[in-house]
């Protein structure tokens, strides 16, 4: 109790006060409520990003630049690296080592040029600069005909003077590609190109009135058609991804029946290709990153509607849309045969 029953009611007045000010503050002050409300609903969405970016995770990929068998292949090479390198960036799945990191590997590689790059000691190295896949290729032959045709009997023919000759080069190109998993040092895959002028891979090319190196040129006249080689194999190993945009139509128990996709890259998708639908998770096993990928569903394109395609599901319909909202799902067409991208 207090011996001065004016002094309690002082305290008593002044707590009121306080109360009273620190009220009108929060309503007078409404984004001080707002922002409570806002910072869970940010968490949660910055929580949702970064497992979204963690599933999106992109491999990176270190191109060493391409060897040849010759010296005097040497600018030929660095041609065919640039090809490389363009059909590996354009695959959104992946991502290009930094060109210094690749230098040092290609430094370590000269270093040990009697070992196979298999070895255990050469992967860890290679390992540390943050590879995952490394990919080498060789420059195996190049070899450029040239053909000159005296056009002008062939214009006298039809009544023109014109007296000039036509120079045309054949060209025949050999060269390989091949990807190594950082991890284990084992080989992934490896290919084989070869572009000849005798078979329906034709690289002839016309030089009428152009001067320059017909070596160089025969690869820039023909960069579409290696481009599009090199790509067939790229998305071998990295298919691109489809997504499923949206439910278009449902049965009458309220489970997807059409579903219209998409994907981030030029896919050539024909009506009755079957796409697989699959769920992905990933674990620890003995201390190693494992993705366990199981079909969950698959679809039928029924119509192109420009860079989007109309798929009936032919299976997995009762567990489809769960997963679309809950897992991570990834679309591949089954049918390996056919090419990912379209002839360019």
């Amino acid at each position: 109790m207090d011996s001065d029953p004016a002094a309690g009611i002082r305290r008593y007045a002044i707590k009121s006060n306080l109360y009273f000010l620190q009220k009108k503050y929060i309503l007078a002050n409404p984004l001080n409520i707002i922002m409570k409300q806002i910072v869970p609903i940010l968490l949660a969405l910055f929580f949702t990003v970064t497992a979204y970016c963690q599933n999106e995770k992109k491999v990176i990929v270190g191109v060493v630049p391409m060897r040849s068998t010759h010296t005097e292949y040497k600018a030929q090479a660095e041609q065919l690296h640039d090809l490389v390198l363009r059909a590996f960036s354009e695959n959104r799945r992946l991502t290009l080592l930094d060109r210094s990191k690749v230098a040092q590997i290609q430094k370590e590689l000269s270093l040990q040029k009697n070992v196979e790059y298999t070895d255990g000691i050469t992967v860890q190295q290679n390992k540390a600069y943050g590879a995952e896949v490394l990919v080498i290729g060789t420059l195996t032959n190049i070899d450029v005909q040239k053909n000159t045709v005296d056009a002008s009997k062939l214009m006298q023919k039809i009544g023109l003077s014109d007296t000039s000759k036509s120079i045309t080069y054949k060209c025949d190109l050999s060269f390989t590609l091949q990807a190594f998993d950082m991890e284990t040092g084992k080989m992934l895959d490896n290919t084989i190109v070869n572009m000849s002028s005798q078979d329906g891979s034709s690289m002839s090319f016309d030089m009428y009135k152009k001067e320059g190196d017909p070596m160089k040129n025969a690869i820039k006249a023909n960069q579409d058609k290696i481009l599009a080689s090199i790509k067939s194999w790229v998305n071998t190993m990295y298919p691109p991804v489809l997504k499923i945009v949206n439910v278009e139509e449902k049965t009458k128990k309220g489970l997807p029946k059409k579903v219209i996709i998409t994907g981030d890259e030029k896919i050539s998708l024909k009506q009755g290709d079957i796409i697989s639908v699959n769920e992905i998770t990933e674990t620890e096993f003995e201390g190693r990153h494992k993705k366990r990928v199981v079909e969950v569903a698959s679809l039928e394109v029924e119509e192109l509607q420009g860079d989007f395609f109309l798929c009936n599901v032919v299976a997995g319909e009762d567990v489809l849309e769960d997963k679309m909202n809950h897992s991570v799902i990834q679309l591949l067409i089954s049918d390996k045969k056919r090419p990912w991208y379209k002839k360019l």
